[in-house]
């Protein structure tokens, strides 16, 4: 059994995008084999198990931070993602695989994630030093907030200042030293649209807090990778032909025929873009998943 995990925005488009994703998983992975934890982050509980339809075993929790108010733009989402971590692990499943409703599933991708992860000390898999396109990723952007995020006195939203209470700094600033003597590079991630975390990252329930990351300015993908660094864990990546993603943070790396060609299994993001609207882009990839024989 392997977990997936999947933060559902507000408003009912997020609901949307969320049936089709999950339509995309069953189609190329055995829904008895999936765990699915689902967070509402929607300011009136909805019902997520319905819309997601039958699984063997599917969990819905409500965010523990709400978007409105909160300190930053990240927090929530950062909150929401721990959290879940933290339930999936309760399961003690094989890998989780993380994914926003934007993301979706075009081949088989299970296997490849528990080859990804069978290596001794891998913590996370997904788009990491490069993309599929063989683009170097930079990080260089996160030093100085991850920097920040060590102070009891950070930046808030405007033009204001917000303190934050020792403890919560401290924690960030020996977290940040562990991460460095186990070689961290300054904000270094795989790419938050989809990703995949072992066991050995999931049972580390010692650093799966949430709380002295609020209001750090710091995204979620960012945070994940530091905690899996702390922990004494390598991050991978697994984005050549025929690995397991091909992700880009706005739009689709490839051509819709490209990523299918090259044997992907895992992308990001179908939202609008020169290869075609939102609409436009499920529909292709729901047809082919549905014309290809079952697996």
């Amino acid at each position: 059994m392997f977990a997936v995990l999947v933060p559902v925005g507000p408003g009912q488009q997020e609901v949307d995008r969320l049936r089709d994703t999950l339509d995309s998983l069953r189609a190329f992975e055995d829904s008895d084999e999936v765990n699915l934890l689902l967070v509402d982050d929607n300011d009136v509980p909805r019902d997520l198990a319905s819309a997601a339809g039958d699984w063997a075993s599917c969990e819905v929790l409500r965010t523990p931070l709400w978007r409105d108010g909160t300190p930053d733009p990240y927090s929530a989402m950062v909150a929401g993602t721990i959290e879940g971590m933290r339930a999936a692990a309760r399961r003690e499943p094989e890998f989780l695989l993380k994914l926003d409703t934007d993301a979706l599933i075009i081949g088989p991708v299970a296997d490849k994630l528990r080859a990804a992860l069978s290596e001794d000390g891998v913590g996370l898999v997904g788009s990491y030093t490069h993309t599929c396109s063989g683009a170097r990723r930079d990080w260089t952007e996160w030093e100085t907030k991850l920097r920040r995020a060590g102070r009891p006195i950070v930046p808030g939203l405007g033009h204001t200042l917000r303190f934050r209470s020792l403890r919560d700094a401290g924690t960030v600033r020996r977290l940040i030293r562990s991460a460095a003597g186990h070689g961290y590079e300054w904000g270094a991630n795989c790419l938050g649209g989809a990703y995949a975390a072992g066991p050995q990252l999931l049972n580390r329930r010692d650093l799966l807090h949430w709380q002295p990351w609020v209001g750090t300015w710091v995204s979620e993908d960012v945070v994940v990778g530091l905690l899996a660094s702390a922990g004494g864990l390598s991050m991978r990546g697994s984005v050549d032909p025929g690995d397991a993603f091909a992700i880009a943070w706005r739009y689709l790396p490839y051509p819709p025929e490209r990523l299918i060609d090259q044997g992907y299994s895992v992308i990001h993001s179908v939202r609008d873009q020169a290869y075609g609207d939102e609409r436009e882009l499920r529909a292709y990839f729901r047809s082919r998943r549905h014309a290809a024989p079952s697996q």
